[in-house]
């Protein structure tokens, strides 16, 4: 009495071959030699039962035997996870045959597998870089770190995911950014030592420009700034004391001015400076008055220069420009207000008017008491051009002598003669 199979034996084989060809496709024996070895003796276990007429042992055997070849098929995914986790392994122990090996078995598996793909692309450039590696450490080692940096850069030229490498690179090209920092900044600090401030301000502008240790960079660049400032400060401390005791105020004004752009809160400048700005000023108004002695002649000027002479008197300890200054002004100030004689001279046909003094009226010969000063006399005549003669009461030299006639007969006058 045979069993009832739900599959002929003929159909279990055809089944059974189908699977292990698929199996055998995909190099089963390399991934799971055991489990495969185990399912084909169930398979062969069936066979033999079936012969032996051992029908309910022949079913189980055929049936545990596609179950287990199913189930190969089945764990593919979970095959091929745990082949690149084998395959990562042996990479990271630097064991590129093996990791070439389980690579191109999981790439069976999955022939579309991005892990699978890259891990095999470095296996197959381990060992290469992994003896780049080691010359690149003792390149390190031995402080050739130009050399180390360049095989590291070769390193990630074949291996573009090498982490270590880049690691490296990164640590190497920092501690040669170091070392040229601290170069810079060496250098630097000999040339302030050196007293070559402006090229040692330059160089700790490269250094701060180099993207490390700013700040280390810019407080350096920071002393030597003040430094500088200091040491012109110094120098415009002197030029204001030369300046002041030779009584070149207005130098001395343009010392303060810089010095104080430079530090706004010097108190000896911000004092300083007030009393200088006043000598300066009086300085440039005795000055004019000096050399334009005829706006004396004018009431306000006068009583202005008069008020400068007396604020010059008053100061202590004034100096020997000063004091001339004074000396010469008082001067002026007494001979503006003594009148001098001018004499008149006109053809008694002419009317003549001293403007902003008086009406001299028709005369052949008159003279006027005038302080020093600027004066314009104008005369007019029926039928003649008016005349405008101007003339200086001087402080000094002869008398003056002015004549005044109109001689330029008009055209239209003459016609009518």
């Amino acid at each position: 009495n045979r069993p009832p199979l739900s599959l002929s034996p003929g159909q279990w084989s055809f089944t059974r071959w189908k699977t292990i060809g698929q199996l055998e496709a995909l190099e089963v024996r390399s991934w799971a030699n055991d489990l495969y070895e185990e399912a084909l003796g169930l398979a062969a276990a069936g066979d033999d039962a079936y012969r032996n007429q051992e029908f309910v042992s022949a079913i189980q055997s055929y049936e545990l035997g596609a179950s287990a070849l199913s189930e190969l098929l089945e764990n593919l995914p979970t095959s091929a996870s745990r082949l690149l986790e084998e395959a990562e392994k042996a990479f990271n122990n630097s064991d590129a045959s093996l990791a070439i090996e389980l690579y191109t078995v999981a790439l069976v598996l999955q022939p579309q597998n991005q892990d699978a793909l890259i891990g095999l692309e470095r296996s197959r450039v381990l060992d290469d870089v992994v003896s780049m590696i080691d010359e690149g450490n003792a390149l390190l080692q031995s402080g050739n770190l130009t050399e180390a940096l360049d095989m590291f850069r070769l390193i990630v030229g074949l291996d573009t995911r090498n982490e270590y490498a880049q690691s490296k690179i990164s640590e190497i090209e920092a501690q040669i950014l170091e070392i040229e920092f601290a170069s810079i900044m060496s250098e630097g600090y000999a040339l302030r030592q050196r007293g070559q401030l402006t090229e040692a301000i330059e160089t700790f502008l490269l250094a701060a420009g180099i993207g490390i240790r700013e700040s280390d960079a810019l407080a350096a660049l920071q002393q030597v700034e003040t430094q500088i400032a200091n040491e012109r400060i110094r120098m415009l401390n002197t030029e204001i004391l030369e300046a002041e005791s030779e009584e070149r105020w207005q130098d001395a004004v343009d010392a303060y001015d810089e010095a104080l752009i430079i530090d706004p809160n010097l108190l000896f400048a911000i004092e300083g400076l007030k009393i200088a700005t006043q000598r300066a000023t009086l300085d440039r108004l005795l000055n004019r008055a000096i050399e334009e002695p005829l706006r004396l002649s004018e009431q306000s000027i006068y009583e202005e220069s008069l008020r400068y002479y007396f604020i010059g008197r008053d100061i202590d300890s004034p100096g020997s420009l000063l004091s001339s200054q004074l000396d010469k002004l008082q001067s002026l100030l007494e001979i503006a207000k003594i009148p001098r004689t001018v004499t008149f001279v006109s053809d008694n046909l002419t009317n003549v008017t001293l403007l902003r003094v008086r009406d001299l009226g028709v005369f052949s010969t008159t003279s006027l008491e005038l302080t020093p000063g600027e004066y314009v006399a104008v005369g007019r005549r029926e039928g003649y051009r008016d005349t405008r003669k101007e003339f200086v009461v001087g402080f000094d030299g002869p008398t003056n002598i002015v004549s005044v006639e109109c001689l330029e007969r008009i055209a239209s006058a003459i016609g009518r003669r």
